[in-house]
């Protein structure tokens, strides 16, 4: 059960803690109140959510009542699991300070931020059609959250790319159930927007010791000019945020490549 001071208020509170500004390592003292279930009461921790101007993150704190003696116990600061990632040598980084997040790819990669337009405007000289849906789709709301692409490039080959990765973000509370979580992501995948695409499995696990989830589906992309594809799909959760790495390569690749998309998904996490 989830309570808020705007719900669950208990009318007028004495010394009502107010909301001023307040520096690093400042303090303030006042008074909160919900009306909670009994049942609730031993088992309650209390969660501050930064404002969506602030770049903070949720911190966490256990509630414990007045001990028998009367001894006020001393609120304890808990916060979310630290991510833990290996970045391979040589490799370059990536880091979108917009949208929080960082990952690194294979020296030689081309990288391109969606939000600058650079992706467009190289498909103008290769697809214009193409180029056209991408500024759609980047002049959606949508947008908002779409973060960086990298391409390998396949000179001698038919067609001229080998490997794709897309990362991203999208809302999601943290605490909503896993299952639910899994589910929204397969309707995603499956959904007629991105025909035709077949996911093989979701599991719900850790990765870089954050709570996750990750699967594999597949892909006819040779309607879109390129092939069938594999498609490795990883949720990292965090911070009241999805952050969504995709990686999609050649299925005819996918034994050759399986380690080099486990080493870009161990270099991926928030910031």
């Amino acid at each position: 059960m989830v309570y808020t001071t705007f719900e669950n208020s208990c009318g007028v509170i004495p010394n009502e803690l107010s909301d001023p500004e307040l520096f690093r390592g400042g303090q303030i003292e006042g008074s909160e109140c919900w009306e909670v279930a009994s049942s609730d009461v031993d088992s309650l921790v209390m969660l501050l959510e930064p404002d969506f101007l602030s770049e903070g993150k949720r911190v966490w704190f256990s509630l414990k009542g007045t001990t028998s003696v009367g001894k006020e116990e001393q609120p304890t600061i808990t916060t979310g699991p630290t991510p833990v990632v290996t970045i391979p040598r040589g490799w370059s980084t990536i880091v979108n300070k917009h949208l929080g997040y960082s990952l690194s790819v294979p020296s030689g990669w081309s990288v391109f931020d969606l939000r600058t337009g650079q992706l467009s405007q190289i498909m103008r000289f290769v697809d214009p059609a193409a180029a056209q849906e991408i500024d759609e789709i980047l002049d959606s709301p949508e947008a908002e959250y779409a973060g960086h692409v990298a391409i390998e490039l396949a000179i001698f080959s038919r067609p001229p790319i080998s490997s794709i990765m897309y990362v991203g973000i999208a809302p999601l509370d943290d605490d909503i159930p896993t299952e639910n979580v899994v589910k929204w992501l397969r309707d995603e995948l499956e959904s007629e927007e991105l025909d035709p695409i077949e996911v093989h499995n979701l599991k719900a696990g850790t990765t870089n010791n954050l709570p996750s989830i990750r699967g594999v589906a597949s892909a006819d992309l040779s309607g879109q000019g390129l092939f069938d594809a594999l498609v490795d799909i990883t949720v990292l959760r965090a911070n009241g945020k999805a952050y969504i790495l995709v990686v999609v390569i050649q299925a005819k690749d996918a034994e050759s490549k399986q380690q080099q998309i486990d080493q870009i998904v161990g270099s991926f996490r928030p910031e």
